[in-house]
């Protein structure tokens, strides 16, 4: 029975990030004044996001563009060409691959992600580098690192522990690079957020 629950737990998080990733898809290059607006479908109008780094936005103000630091933007979200949803925190530029009551992130000054066929995929900054995972509680709180034992807390909540344990998904095989594993470790813990999310709704 807990092996069927979580069979359609999973199926519910690949549904869940395709949603997601053709949600924001119809939002490329569009700001936002809040996440809220994002999810209403709201974007600011006359404001659109032509070309960005980890540094500075090109800023195309109802057709005249200009370069805009990362911190002095004057809004928090976009979605960026290829449909993932960015937030500003800090003064810093994150990666949303996960939003909901836990919400995943990959700090743009660290490495880049996107949309994948399985998911998502990620990659660090410089070759022999990987992301590091952070998190918020709510699309909208402090973006923290996050540890495997913030994790487990709530893993341990609603009875995913063993699963997540045993997960034969992401078991670590003698062939992969240390790259691949770090990249195959951050995949179970955003599937495993989203079927908390979909626990907590």
């Amino acid at each position: 029975m807990k092996k069927q629950i979580l069979f359609i737990l999973f199926t519910l998080f690949i549904t869940a990030v395709n949603a997601q990733g053709e949600a924001a898809k119809n939002y490329a290059n569009q700001c936002f004044n809040s996440y809220e607006d994002f999810v209403a479908g709201k974007p600011i109008e006359g404001k659109v996001v032509k070309a960005w780094t980890s540094k500075n936005v090109e800023l195309s103000v109802n057709g005249s563009v200009e370069k805009v630091k990362i911190a002095d933007l004057p809004f928090n979200w976009f979605v960026n060409e290829d449909g993932m949803l960015m937030r500003v925190y800090n003064k810093e530029l994150y990666y949303v691959l996960v939003h909901g009551p836990i919400s995943f992130y990959v700090w743009s000054e660290e490495g880049k992600a996107g949309f994948a066929s399985d998911g998502f995929f990620m990659v660090g900054k410089f070759t022999d580098t990987f992301p590091n995972d952070f998190y918020s509680l709510t699309p909208n709180g402090d973006i923290e690192k996050l540890s495997e034992g913030i994790l487990g807390k709530y893993l341990d909540q609603y009875g995913l522990s063993e699963q997540y344990d045993n997960d034969p998904e992401f078991k670590r095989e003698r062939t992969d690079c240390v790259n691949c594993w770090l990249h195959k470790k951050a995949s179970k813990k955003i599937k495993y957020i989203q079927i908390l999310n979909e626990k907590m709704k």
